[in-house]
């Protein structure tokens, strides 16, 4: 249901949120893995990412319970590798057209100091936009990561490459 999970919308901290418990948390999860291999025909990989970004300490450990691992996407000060193909109302300050949301992607490396290479950028498959920049977005930034010499990998096939 993409709860928020903790009180960071409200206050800019990451409390664990009235009403989330361990019981609630881990009943999400298997909520969404079960979606997820009905969907796919098989389990999915044991990841998964706190929706809003908002996790702790304790949310990570309940949800390590089950075996999963947490992948935030990537963030450098207050920059952030997102996409922002979220942001629906077309007056908010960080709504973006595909071209100015693949740029946002591609600049990422410049105006953070921190590298693409290694880097979890944040997309959404499902939005309630009613417009789908992503789909005109991502094959621009696809483009220029390639011609770098760049090639996009499963978050899983990343950390396991980290590993290494």
């Amino acid at each position: 249901s993409h709860p928020h999970l903790t009180t960071w919308e409200t206050n800019r901290r990451h409390q664990t949120r009235h009403g989330i418990t361990r019981a609630t948390l881990q009943h999400e999860l298997a909520r969404t893995a079960e979606v997820i291999a009905a969907t796919i025909g098989r389990d999915p990989v044991p990841l998964w990412r706190a929706p809003y970004g908002e996790h702790n300490a304790e949310i990570r450990a309940w949800a390590s319970e089950l075996a999963l691992t947490h992948v935030d996407w990537t963030r450098a000060d207050r920059r952030s590798l997102d996409a922002l193909d979220w942001v629906e109302d077309p007056r908010a300050r960080n709504y973006l057209g595909a071209e100015a949301m693949a740029r946002r992607l591609i600049e990422f490396e410049a105006r953070s100091g921190v590298p693409l290479a290694g880097s979890i950028v944040l997309m959404h498959l499902g939005t309630t936009r009613s417009d789908a920049p992503l789909f005109e977005a991502l094959p621009i930034f696809l483009d220029e990561t390639d011609r770098r010499g760049l090639r996009p990998l499963p978050v899983g096939e990343l950390l396991r490459r980290a590993g290494e």
